[in-house]
């Protein structure tokens, strides 16, 4: 009996641990500001993470995966502040490079910033040129 008591008690909290924290960005294109929110059950942390006129562009940013039943690339939407900063605001996801560069297509438009369309199989960097951040697409070779 101690023992399903323990069980229990452990999938219980693996439940609350699991389940109920939540950690997302939200988007505010009146404003034209990008927050980043922590709630766990009736708690809340919202903290800003760029203001109007902060957000260099939104794009897309890619990853490769080798596992053993083979290699694959995983994309994410990510706003780029102009310190060089990257927020990601999607999860990653297998082969959905069309769909993120779509979506910071329209993100930028909303914010009136610009948006960089990511090619294939690259992830991006930001470069600091003359004081002023820009973005690169590093292409990942191969293996």
């Amino acid at each position: 009996m101690p023992a399903a008591l323990a069980a229990f008690g452990f999938s219980g909290a693996f439940f609350i641990v699991a389940f109920v924290p939540q950690n997302y960005c939200l988007i505010d294109p009146v404003e034209h500001r990008l927050y980043h929110q922590l709630q766990f059950l009736w708690w809340r942390k919202r903290e800003i993470i760029f203001r109007a006129g902060e957000i260099l562009a939104f794009t897309t940013d890619g990853r490769r995966l080798i596992t053993r039943y083979g290699a694959h690339w995983d994309y994410r939407l990510v706003a780029v502040g102009n310190d060089g900063f990257k927020e990601p605001l999607s999860n990653w996801r297998r082969g959905a490079l069309e769909e993120w560069n779509a979506k910071a297509i329209e993100l930028a438009g909303q914010f009136g910033c610009a948006s960089a369309e990511a090619p294939p199989e690259c992830k991006v960097e930001v470069e600091d040129k003359a004081g002023a951040a820009t973005l690169k697409f590093v292409p990942l070779a191969a293996r």
